[in-house]
């Protein structure tokens, strides 16, 4: 169960990992998927042998829009009409789950984010089968901050077979709430080593399509929303060192403040050394990795409290070898930092600058076996065996 899930093959909006997961899942049991309908997509369909199932919550389909992509509660800030939908999201998500599980035989459920998958898989997941629930950031730090969030918490935690957090600090929020009764793992979501592995052909294309030549090339990928801490980046990019070194920031994602950010990028003057790409479907965006020389991860904590859990962009740009400067509210995993990622300060652009200037002067190198330990069949491993009753 999830409400981020490609919208059909390709697609460049919504983050692809929950689909990557589900595929690696194949090793060991029937997958179906359950996801919002969005219009233009298929109602059912197999995609490289994983089933989806897609639940329509309005009618016409043009009004389904909260699912798209840029994020549940970033769309819902958008007014209130977008509030409106989210009832009606729930409510058919939980009918269509009671409907399959009338129909199949279940046996195991895995609920992307506390709310709302991880909430209805609690109500009707059917014993004896077992659930988990991957806890990713943004619904953590919404319930958190909600009177009874933490009771919330608490109970689903309690009711779940297991908890997986993607980062420590998300596993030591979600052992606090539940009192320490919950059973709870850190466990990033995997990639896929072998999709982003370094290519010479890619990073001469790509280089060769942005007119770098041979300049210090630095990417961001991720959606443009307040925590990503792309306005942060775009300061530390006009410091004296990293203009000197020529330095070109390649923006990679789409959102509610390009508009915003590219206006800041030409104050700055920054000019043609940041170019905004807009959302890649993951193919290309494997290539762009492999033309960088480093990636940033800037996030920072929003007006709302709210920042990530593990970006999958840190391990993407170290399966490609390519070193990360990340921020600590990225939560990075403690046996990748100094080992491909340099972590800095949250929101500190001179800290940032210093880093990045730092990490292009000297090459920083990454540690492949290390990264090896986050491939999305390992990851897949260890869920089976959550799922399976048979790990911790």
């Amino acid at each position: 169960m999830t409400t981020t899930f490609p919208r059909w093959k390709n697609d460049p909006g919504p983050a692809p990992f929950v689909f990557h997961h589900a595929r690696a899942l194949l090793d060991y049991f029937d997958v179906t998927v359950l996801a919002p309908h969005h219009e233009g997509a298929a109602p059912c369909e197999e995609m490289d042998g994983v089933r989806v199932k897609r639940f329509r919550y309005a009618l016409p389909s043009s009004l389904e829009l909260l699912a798209d992509g840029a994020g549940i509660r970033n769309n819902m800030r958008k007014g209130p009409g977008y509030k409106l939908l989210a009832p009606a999201l729930v409510a058919s998500e939980l009918a269509a789950l009671r409907r399959i599980i009338a129909r199949e035989k279940l046996g195991h459920i895995n609920s992307h984010w506390l709310i709302p998958s991880g909430l209805l898989g609690c109500l009707a997941a059917p014993p004896p089968a077992r659930h988990v629930i991957t806890v990713h950031a943004a619904d953590y730090d919404l319930l958190k901050r909600l009177p009874g969030g933490k009771g919330a918490i608490r109970w689903m935690a309690g009711r779940a077979s297991h908890v997986v957090c993607v980062s420590e600090r998300l596993a030591d929020g979600v052992r606090e709430a539940s009192g320490g009764a919950a059973r709870v793992t850190t466990m990033p979501m995997g990639v896929s080593l072998n999709s982003f592995s370094f290519s010479k052909a890619s990073r001469a294309k790509w280089r060769s399509r942005l007119e770098v030549g041979e300049k210090p090339l630095m990417l961001f990928a991720g959606k443009l929303s307040p925590k990503k801490g792309v306005d942060v980046l775009l300061r530390a990019l006009s410091s004296p060192d990293l203009t000197r070194m020529g330095a070109v920031l390649a923006v990679a994602g789409g959102g509610e403040l390009r508009a915003k950010l590219e206006h800041e990028a030409a104050s700055l003057g920054l000019g043609g050394g940041v170019k905004f790409l807009g959302p890649l479907p993951n193919a290309e965006l494997a290539e762009l990795y492999s033309a960088s020389d480093l990636v940033v991860v800037p996030s920072v904590v929003d007006e709302r409290g709210e920042t990530e859990g593990m970006p999958v962009v840190i391990l993407e740009a170290l399966a490609a070898s390519r070193p990360v400067v990340a921020s600590r509210a990225c939560s990075p995993p403690p046996d990748l930092v100094g080992r491909g990622v340099t972590v800095t300060g949250v929101g500190d652009h001179l800290e940032l600058a210093r880093a990045l200037a730092d990490a292009i002067a000297n090459r920083t190198r990454v540690d492949a076996d290390r990264v090896k330990e986050y491939d999305v069949s390992r990851v897949a491993k260890r869920y089976a065996e959550l799922l399976l009753g048979e790990g911790r």
